[in-house]
């Protein structure tokens, strides 16, 4: 009796130990391995991780989309510039017809001389300003210290020089005083050779108008400077071009724009290269003269730009319409 007490005690015992090391041991162990398995994504699916990152209200695409947004334009330049359009132009005479300084009439057939600007002095006259800020859409700065006027010459520059955190640094003038309807602009100018420069001349509304953007005299992105686009962009947002082809870095020419009622003509040298027809402005304007770098019709300077560059004029003439 004695002895089956014991082999029952002894039972008991093992069973009891069997239960005790399944409790610790084995119960645990598949409760972390049952775990372990979940539903696998769908092919196709987005992540909890990923989909926590695309309603993050600190989405960087948001920040990119706010740093590329245009910086306020406080100098003349309205962006982007359309793709020229493809013309065929008068061909432009060689710089050996071109004359200096000559004495302009004080007035001719619908003319009247109200500039004669020959930059024989030190500093700018009246009624030239400078633009000083940042050009829109672009990645230069006009800085007024870019616009110098020596040796009977205007020159207008650009450097590989940071201001105000733009890469390059150039320059731009306007005879802000002379704002008119209509009028005659000529002037002798060489321009700079070098990829993500853009010399150009301006006409630009003198007050706010409704619908209104500026005629381009001429721009020329191209890396020889050997296109001009002279563009009208206008009132009602369709653009009107013309070009010229030539050699405009490697001498001086000059360039001729008459405007008139329903009309801006384009001579290079006297000889005509085309008219813009469509929406003309008519109302007040004045005209400029910069360079500007890295917008999306010039593209950026690279290694082979040689800086500093300039952009020289010999003299400008402005005339008053009399018609």
């Amino acid at each position: 009796m004695k002895q089956r007490r014991r082999l029952f005690l002894a039972g008991a015992l093992l069973l009891l130990c069997i239960l005790i090391t399944a409790t610790i041991f084995i119960y645990p162990a598949l409760s972390q391995s049952s775990n372990k398995v979940t539903t696998k994504p769908v092919s196709g699916s987005t992540p909890t991780s990923i989909a926590r990152s695309q309603s993050n209200p600190k989405d960087p695409m948001k920040d990119m989309h706010l740093q590329l947004a245009p910086h306020p334009t406080t100098a003349p330049r309205a962006l982007p510039t359309p793709t020229p359009v493809p013309v065929t132009p008068t061909p432009v005479p060689t710089a050996a017809n071109v004359g200096t300084n000559p004495a302009p009439p004080t007035s001719s057939a619908g003319w009247s001389l109200i500039l004669n600007d020959d930059f024989n002095g030190s500093s700018l006259n009246s009624p030239w300003g400078t633009y000083n800020g940042p050009h829109g859409g672009g990645k230069s700065f006009y800085d007024p210290k870019e616009v110098q006027v020596s040796n009977g010459l205007l020159h207008v520059g650009a450097e590989r020089k940071t201001t105000s955190g733009y890469a390059i640094t150039t320059g731009g003038l306007a005879a802000f005083g002379l704002a008119q309807v209509y009028g005659k602009y000529e002037f002798r100018a060489q321009l700079p050779h070098g990829k993500g420069l853009d010399p150009y001349t301006i006409l630009w509304p003198n007050s706010q108008q409704a619908n209104s953007a500026q005629v381009d005299l001429f721009e020329s992105p191209p890396v020889n400077k050997d296109t001009l686009y002279c563009t009208n962009h206008g009132v009602d947002g369709t653009s009107d071009q013309v070009q010229a082809h030539g050699n405009f870095a490697d001498a001086f020419h000059v360039f001729t724009y008459e405007w008139t009622p329903g009309r801006i003509r384009f001579l290079v040298d006297g000889v005509d290269q085309g008219s813009l027809t469509k929406n003309i402005p008519n109302f007040s304007m004045w005209f400029g003269i910069a360079i500007s770098s890295g917008d999306a019709f010039t593209g950026d300077p690279d290694p082979n730009t040689a800086f500093p560059v300039s952009m020289d004029v010999d003299w400008v003439h402005i005339y008053k319409y009399n018609g």
